[in-house]
């Protein structure tokens, strides 16, 4: 499905894109109101100025994408990929955040304060405790992280580890 399929369908009354594979996608401006984009693909998309309102982005790979200026009152962002994300500008009043991922690369509006729950995924990044079922955490770099009662994968999901890696076989501290 492409974005002008999306656009299509929604103004036709269809609200779920759930898993919907849109990376790339040109949305600038488009209106997706409470509509369902869980667990889509969105990566490196342009959804500058969208109004995203109320939609539900939960677990949903935004990893690079343009949101500057979108409306995200009231979304739900939990568990989303927000590493390298452009977000300055946007309104996220009510938006759950919970257990997004971000990294330094994420920019947000100038007046936020990105809430508790939000996961830094850096090197030597505290993610002691965190819930990281389901996350999409491909090329992230964790080396030196602390992952102590973090959540397990489930069965049949790759763990996290820097490239070339096995576990038990990474370097110690010098």
């Amino acid at each position: 499905m492409d974005a002008m399929e999306v656009l299509r369908r929604y103004t036709a009354g269809y609200r779920d894109f759930r898993g919907s594979k849109l990376s790339g996608a040109k949305l600038t401006g488009a209106y997706l109101n409470r509509a369902n984009l869980s667990g889509a693909y969105l990566q490196e998309a342009n959804l500058g100025g969208a109004d995203l309102s109320g939609a539900y982005l939960n677990r949903a790979n935004l990893h690079g994408v343009k949101l500057s200026g979108a409306d995200l009152s009231g979304a739900d962002l939990r568990g989303a990929d927000l590493r390298g994300a452009q977000i300055s500008g946007a309104k996220l009043s009510g938006t759950k955040l919970e257990a997004a991922l971000c990294d330094v690369e994420t920019r947000w509006p100038a007046d936020f304060t990105v809430p508790n729950g939000v996961l830094l995924i850096e090197p030597a990044a505290n993610l002691s405790g965190a819930g990281l079922s389901g996350a999409y955490l491909n090329k992230a770099d964790l080396s030196w992280a602390d992952l102590s009662w973090a959540a397990p994968c489930p069965a049949g999901r790759k763990r996290a580890r820097p490239e070339g890696k096995r576990p038990g076989h990474l370097p110690g501290p010098r």
